[in-house]
């Protein structure tokens, strides 16, 4: 997935948009408090393959685009966007 952002961030410009689909498993570590996306080669104690929701949220701040749409269909997905113990979205809910 780095792989994969670190291209668009070279190619895309600001006459561009971005769509992002990701539905899959997650995790929320509770101790950490941080949410990851679990890609399909993940390990359960290896967190080396995680991809932290963090990691996704700074990738889409870095890419230059017109418009960017994330759907994310996985668990803890909404803890992409927490913030100060709450989560920001504008799905009803939260």
């Amino acid at each position: 997935m780095i792989l994969a952002l670190d291209e668009l961030g070279r190619k895309l410009t600001m006459n561009d948009n971005l769509l992002i689909f990701y539905a899959g498993h997650g995790h929320w570590d509770d101790k950490s408090k941080l949410g990851y996306w679990l890609p399909s080669d993940a390990e359960m104690y290896n967190t080396v393959k995680w991809f932290r929701n963090s990691t996704l949220r700074d990738f889409i701040g870095s890419i230059q685009t017109r418009h960017t749409f994330l759907i994310a269909d996985a668990c803890f997905s909404g803890a992409i966007f927490k913030n100060k113990g709450r989560i920001h979205s504008t799905l009803p809910g939260y």
